[in-house]
This record gives structure tokens, C-alpha cells and sequence, in this order.
């Protein structure tokens, strides 16, 4: 059987054809096996980078809770300090502002924690626990550190107390 190819218009026997067959049908192959490779690297690369952006992320939020503490501290003391000083901690605190501000559009969201929840171990680091007679084993007392998600994920589980029942 010959087959006749339109745009050289020449005759091709069976055996040429099955050759043409045999070698576009490896090609497939290859490619089809190029792009699993390719995939695979591509997955291993989005891990890795999630991996580092993580990392950045969590230094962001170590700031933010440095901020956060100072802020805190100085508000106790605020009665006491001059009109320039004062003027540095509005600066202050509007970078500190800005930098959650950031963290929000990196799809950085906090975990709401209320006293009174029951602790969940996917959310919550139970750092401190503390006796309670009316209190069931496992409930929050208090938020010491805020948790956050990264688009919808845990990326740092909020540090609670925790009550323990009293034993009698």
C-alpha cells in the first residue's frame, strides 16, 4: 500500500509510514514524559518557595508582635513622657500600622481566640495552664500570643492558657 503526502507529493510505503507512526508516537512519549518531569519540579519549587515565604512571613510577625509589646509597655507609661517623645511613638506607630497593614495583603488573617473556647490543637499552643474548679479541663483562659492563617492555612498557632480542672 502506498499513501501519497500532499505537500511533497510523494509516495510513502507501509513501512515508511509505520516508521513515521512508530517515531511520532515516541515523541509523544518523551514529551508526555518531559511534562511530568516538568510538573514535578514545578510542585517541588512552589513547596521550596512556600517554604521561604513562610519564614519571611513569621519574621514579619515576630515585629509586629515586638511593636505590638512596646506599644503595650508604653501606654502604662505614657503620663510620664515629654511631648517629643510622644511624637516619636505616633511615628512609630503608624510604621507599625503599615507593617499590618502589609501583612494583611500577604492574605495574612489572625485566629479569633475568646476565653471561654475549648482549645484545639490544629489552632491553639497551649503555653501556660492554670487551676480551675469551675472550669472544664482544656478551656481558654487567655490569649498570649496571636495566631494567624496564610490563606486559610495555620501559619502560627495562637499561644493560650489554659485551665486545668482543681483536683479536690
Amino acid at each position: 500500500m502506498n499513501v501519497k503526502l500532499e505537500k511533497n507529493n510523494k509516495d510513502i510505503s507501509a513501512g515508511q509510514v509505520d516508521n513515521l507512526m512508530k517515531s511520532c508516537q515516541e515523541d509523544v512519549f518523551d514529551l508526555v514524559k518531559n511534562i511530568g518531569i516538568a510538573k514535578q519540579k514545578f510542585e517541588e519549587s512552589k513547596i521550596q518557595n512556600e517554604g521561604e515565604t513562610r519564614k519571611i512571613l513569621l519574621g514579619f510577625l515576630s515585629i509586629a508582635d515586638s511593636f505590638k509589646s512596646r506599644f503595650d509597655e508604653l501606654e502604662l507609661k505614657k503620663k510620664g513622657l515629654t511631648e517629643e517623645t510622644l511624637s516619636w511613638i505616633s511615628k512609630f506607630n503608624i510604621t507599625y500600622k503599615k507593617l499590618l497593614n502589609t501583612i494583611r495583603e500577604c492574605g495574612i488573617t489572625p485566629i479569633v481566640v475568646a476565653p471561654g473556647e475549648i482549645y484545639n490543637a490544629e489552632l491553639h499552643n497551649a503555653i501556660e495552664v492554670e487551676e480551675h474548679s469551675d472550669k472544664k479541663d482544656g478551656t481558654i483562659l487567655q490569649e498570649i500570643y496571636q495566631g494567624y492563617f496564610w490563606h486559610g492555612k495555620v501559619l502560627r498557632p495562637s499561644d493560650v492558657k489554659l485551665s486545668r480542672s482543681k483536683k479536690q
